[in-house]
């Protein structure tokens, strides 16, 4: 073996060992002892590549393409670097060349479906990672990257089966296991992902992602012990897991401890101020003290950091409504509005918040907006009956609730808000035969409240 292949070979094994800087510094002589040769240049790029030096890398690899016009491995790796810059187009057409001088590279088809992937054009990504798939039915990277674009377009039945179909050709795979897992977890089936979580872990002990996942199906099963130690154990590995630290906290709220919780909820938001999950959980532990103020100062903190997230802005409009803070919260529903003007979930909230407010005009405009985006939805006429009905004002109680009953005419509970606003009506005779008509409703049968309303309009009405 001669010195040169011998110094190459060394210069190879340091890359692979992740030691960069004597990858780089033996390749780097033999760039001067022996001049710059394509492989010694392709070297190089993936040095600086592995480094995250994209332009250097990209730099490199040109070199090579000057040397060799035509070597496919030079124009991969370039595309690689162009990838990891964002340069789509560029990345693109050195993918394009890879494939069109090695058309039986699955590697090259794989990199051309992750570059679809990053832009998400999940279409075309599905396409290269099936063709790299057919080039080489081994190719487990195709496999696994193929299963989490079925998993974007929520078919989680597909994703399953393409992970299954990987492991009967590596079944020690960590990875493969661990994303079955996620495909069981999110159709709730926890002890199926919870036994792949575990399987993951054999082969990849310790590994965060299952760990994280572990801990959360274990507590979504009611296993609280268990998953206060995978938590435990994931924060000895990872001290500032935030994920780990917000489970804790959660499983201590849960136990009733909510000293404990929000002091775990404050320390993953210590290490991460933008962490949702912890701010939603510290905001129900204030709601169960009734610390209203103190979740309201949660939630416009976590707002700053998430201004596009309209479930953090309903969730500061329900608690300013429960402060009497009408006026801000039609603010807040107006806000989502402004970045989501079909949000029917924001026009029935300010529905029921003007009714409350007693502005039927406004009341008027929110239904119309609503009916126009879903003539379907009925719901909002209910709500609005129930909210006049607290308010006393019948005549819009009724109006409201005669159109949800034009559509769902056997409603019991509806049946009941139109027998309570003719009772206050002091139309006993017409309530009584309402409550006559849904009197024998098991569910509404253990309802004090209704009997007692029953038993007052049969009484006045003199039914029966």
């Amino acid at each position: 073996m001669s010195d040169s292949t011998s110094q190459y070979n060394k210069a190879v094994s340091a890359y692979l060992l992740e030691d960069y800087s004597l990858a780089e510094k033996l390749t780097m002589d033999l760039i001067s002892k022996y001049g710059d040769k394509p492989v010694y240049s392709i070297l190089m790029g993936n040095i600086y590549q592995a480094n995250d030096e994209a332009e250097k890398a990209s730099g490199y690899y040109r070199k090579a393409l000057e040397q060799t016009p035509e070597n496919p491995e030079a124009y991969n790796n370039i595309g690689v670097a162009y990838k990891k810059s964002g340069d789509f187009k560029k990345a693109h057409t050195a993918f394009s060349q890879a494939a069109q001088l090695a058309p039986d590279r699955a590697d090259i088809c794989y990199n051309m479906g992750n570059l679809y992937k990053q832009f998400e054009d999940f279409e075309n990504a599905e396409i290269w990672y099936k063709k790299s798939i057919s080039i080489d039915p081994s190719y487990i990277n195709s496999y696994n990257n193929l299963g989490t674009i079925f998993e974007k377009n929520h078919d989680l039945e597909k994703a399953e089966n393409i992970y299954k179909q990987a492991l009967s050709i590596d079944k020690n795979n960590a990875t493969l296991h661990y994303n079955l897992g996620i495909t069981y977890e999110d159709r709730g089936k926890l002890e199926d992902a919870q036994n792949q979580y575990e399987t993951s872990l054999k082969f990849r002990p310790g590994w965060t992602p299952s760990l994280n996942n572990l801990g959360s199906v274990l507590q979504n099963q009611g296993k609280t012990n268990d998953a206060e130690k995978k938590f435990n154990q994931l924060l000895k590995k990872d001290p500032e897991n935030v994920h780990a630290m917000t489970g804790l906290g959660s499983i201590h709220a849960e136990r009733g401890d909510t000293d404990k919780a929000r002091r775990f909820f404050k320390k993953a938001l210590s290490v991460d101020p933008s962490y949702k999950s912890a701010t939603i959980n510290l905001k129900n532990v204030y709601l169960q003290e009734n610390s209203l103020h103190e979740a309201l100062e949660e939630l416009n903190r976590q707002a700053t950091y998430h201004p596009e997230d309209v479930d953090i802005q309903f969730q500061i409009g329900s608690l300013l409504i429960r402060l009497d803070r009408k006026k801000e919260a039609v603010q807040v529903y107006s806000r989502v509005l402004e970045r989501q003007a079909d949000n029917l979930k924001a026009y029935k909230a300010l529905a029921e918040l003007y009714a409350d407010m007693e502005r039927p005009d406004l009341v008027r405009s929110c239904v119309i907006e609503i009916q126009k985006r879903d003539p379907s939805d009925k719901d909002i006429f209910k709500k609005l009956a129930t909210t006049y009905l607290k308010k006393n004002r019948l005549e819009e109680a009724e109006k409201y609730i005669d159109q949800y009953l034009d559509s769902y005419p056997d409603d019991k509970k509806a049946l009941r808000i139109k027998a309570s606003i003719l009772q206050r009506s002091s139309d006993h005779a017409a309530a009584a035969a309402i409550y006559d008509k849904i009197g024998n409703d098991p569910d509404l049968h253990n309802d004090p409240a209704l009997l007692t309303d029953m038993a007052e309009a049969i009484l006045n009405g003199c039914v029966r």
